[in-house]
């Protein structure tokens, strides 16, 4: 049976004054929403469970552009394992490998190489491909239905005889009941606020800037490139030969002034960024000879090959955008059979390229916690369930978010002891394996 798409929200189900009852309600249809939805239609213990997905967009037929989309997501290889396993990478077409990733910073031509395995490679992928793939197994589900162009106006916890009901009240005024709410909302999540919990949040004074551009090299193009700046991170991310995905962060105000430059100036100022010589800076250079040496004595020897940054051609026509960067975690990530999930829950700077891979572990682990607890008899949604989900992914994104937001601090500090040390992470971690392998495992 082929699930059915509800267009909009006001077409029939108005009329009806006694509220639909799903068994789980899922607010946001992205990424993170789309994605959940698969994961419990694809759980079998889930099989007599009614999803209800509520997406405020409307309903788009998907179809492929010659042209890339400028928003793309890095797909670790621990995302790929469970894509694979609701049968969604298999809907998706178009995706580049990435063998490895080149960090390097603005004080030295040091770098940090990450290799992925062979055999176990990341991949960059267009999000909306990834949704659709998403899109594509729910609509073949016949326990999820998919409300497009509706809004939630109201959520009224706790209704029920049992405490444990909840009802959603669209714009068009009709009703939904659930046991289970999930928030996969995004970063201004209406659940999240519904829930009181605490959010702690700042802002970058960032923007980071995306585009597609073409490269003056026709290599494979399978490797990543990251240069911390003192205005922020620069990424150009594989799409396939000759064409890329670029990630710049850069303060407000300079970002204001690079959004105004013809093209062609706006390519000259990304290669100077990715190619310029490294800046001089006494205490760095005394640090860096410092622990040069003490690395030549106990440490392997590294930076072997010469670090070759790609050349910017020419950028892709109107394929040029910018969003604000902020921080935010939420500090209760359930409440009363209401869970957040993805950046509903926490937000983090892209510079890592980790934020989605964080919000799609989220779900597995989910996934995972509700089923253990359905299958030892309790109600689904139960609050020992979610509680461990808490636990577990606070467990492991409090670090990881901490990580990145430190790095952020670190590289665009004014405090040359700061960027001294930041300089000589790159040494320590590329010639360290252990350390190198710690922190790649942490990303991914």
């Amino acid at each position: 049976m082929t699930t059915k798409i509800f267009l909009n929200s006001r077409c029939s189900l108005t009329s009806v004054a006694k509220p639909s009852f799903f068994n789980v309600i899922i607010s946001g249809g992205g990424l993170i929403g789309q994605t959940m939805a698969c994961a419990l239609a694809k759980n079998p213990v889930f099989k007599n469970t009614n999803i209800l997905l509520i997406e405020s967009s409307s309903k788009k037929d998907y179809a492929q552009k010659d042209s890339y989309s400028n928003r793309v997501s890095s797909i670790a290889p621990t995302t790929i394992e469970f894509f694979e396993k609701l049968g969604i990478w298999k809907n998706i077409k178009r995706y580049q490998v990435m063998k490895d990733m080149k960090v390097w910073g603005y004080l030295s031509k040091d770098y940090i190489n990450f290799e992925h395995d062979s055999n176990n490679p990341a991949y960059i992928v267009e999000n909306d491909e990834i949704i659709n793939a998403a899109v594509m197994e729910n609509t073949k589900a016949s326990n999820v239905k998919i409300l497009y162009g509706s809004t939630i106006k109201d959520v009224t916890l706790n209704v029920g005889k049992r405490g444990r009901n909840h009802q959603i009240k669209l714009v068009d005024d009709s009703l939904y009941d659930t046991n289970l709410l999930i928030g996969a909302d995004g970063a201004n999540s209406f659940i999240r606020n519904v829930m009181g919990s605490d959010y702690i949040n700042w802002n970058y004074k960032q923007f980071g800037i995306v585009a597609t551009v073409l490269l003056s090299e026709s290599n494979e193009n399978n490797t990543a490139w990251q240069r911390f700046l003192p205005d922020g991170p620069i990424a150009i991310l594989p799409l396939e030969k000759g064409i890329s995905s670029l990630v710049w962060s850069l303060t407000e105000s300079k970002a204001k002034q690079i959004l105004k430059l013809p093209e062609e100036v706006f390519v000259d100022a990304l290669n100077e960024a990715l190619h310029s010589e490294p800046q001089k800076n006494e205490v760095a250079a005394i640090v860096n000879s410092c622990s040069k040496s003490l690395l030549g004595v106990f440490g392997p020897k590294s930076f072997s090959q010469p670090l070759i940054p790609p050349h910017i051609k020419s950028v892709v026509p109107k394929s040029i955008a910018a969003f604000p960067l902020s921080f935010g975690h939420c500090s209760q990530y359930y409440k009363d059979g209401v869970v957040l999930i993805g950046d509903s829950a926490h937000k983090v700077h892209p510079l890592a390229g980790q934020g989605v891979n964080i919000g799609f572990r989220d779900i597995q682990n989910l996934e995972a916690k509700l089923s253990q607890g359905v299958s030892d008899g309790r109600e689904l949604g139960d609050a020992m369930d979610l509680k461990h989900y808490e636990t577990e992914a606070q467990r492991h994104n409090i670090p990881l978010m901490a990580a990145i937001d430190a790095l952020h601090w670190i590289y665009t500090s004014d405090n040359t002891i700061l960027k001294a040390f930041g300089n000589v992470c790159f040494q320590f971690t590329e010639s360290m394996r252990p350390l190198k392998t710690v922190m790649k495992q942490l990303a991914t």
